[in-house]
């Protein structure tokens, strides 16, 4: 296996689903990378990865960063893994309590998946 760039970029299982099926269209015959990519590509259909836009994501990592001071890394986590209770919410924001993030921020991040994830309403005040 070879290198072909040192640059680290994290990828969302969102991209990493829309570029399977890209190449999954793309390739004729049968190879062992195209068996390995069948099953990720079948692992992430199962796990109702979502099929958003990337310009979609974007916009919600945008503003998880600037409206809550997420990182990168609990961005990816949040487009992820989806979370739709707090209790999640809370664990993937690392160190919430080292950043005093309050009860009211937790919520309003989870708020923040199902509206621009989920596609969910917002919540009743």
């Amino acid at each position: 296996m070879q290198i072909v760039s040192s640059s680290i970029t994290l990828t969302t299982n969102p991209e990493v689903l829309r570029l399977l099926k890209e190449r999954q269209a793309a390739q004729h015959g049968a190879s062992l990378a195209k068996a390995s990519q069948s099953k990720v590509l079948e692992y992430l259909e199962e796990q109702n990865t979502l099929q958003l836009p990337t310009e979609e994501l974007q916009a919600f990592g945008a503003k998880a960063q600037e409206e809550f001071g997420l990182n990168k890394v609990e961005v990816l986590h949040l487009i992820n893994l989806t979370p739709t209770r707090l209790v999640e919410v809370s664990t993937i924001i690392q160190e919430s309590e080292q950043r005093t993030l309050s009860d009211e921020q937790l919520i309003a991040i989870k708020a923040h998946v199902a509206q621009a994830l989920l596609k969910q309403d917002a919540p009743a005040a």
